[in-house]
């Protein structure tokens, strides 16, 4: 089960184990029922187990596009 809100210009709050609590504003580009995958604006990927989610995701009135997005899958240097 996917998101609807997947690539749409989103902010969320999660409690994560490294950093504490925190606010992302970017794009949801992966979800599924466990987990989801966020990109911020200056391209950093966040990956949020969905019991880290803090309140409700808000997606924003004013989208905006990704850029260039890129996925990297495998090991360093490997497309």
């Amino acid at each position: 089960m996917s998101y609807s809100f997947t690539n749409r210009y989103c902010k969320l709050t999660a409690n994560l184990p490294e950093t504490g609590i925190i606010t992302i504003t970017g794009w949801i580009i992966l979800a599924d029922k466990l987990t989801l995958l966020m990109m911020d604006e200056y391209n950093n990927h966040t990956l949020i187990k969905r019991e880290q989610l803090m309140g409700s995701i808000v997606v924003m009135e004013k989208q905006k596009q990704i850029q260039d997005i890129q996925i990297m899958q495998g090991g360093v240097g490997e497309n």
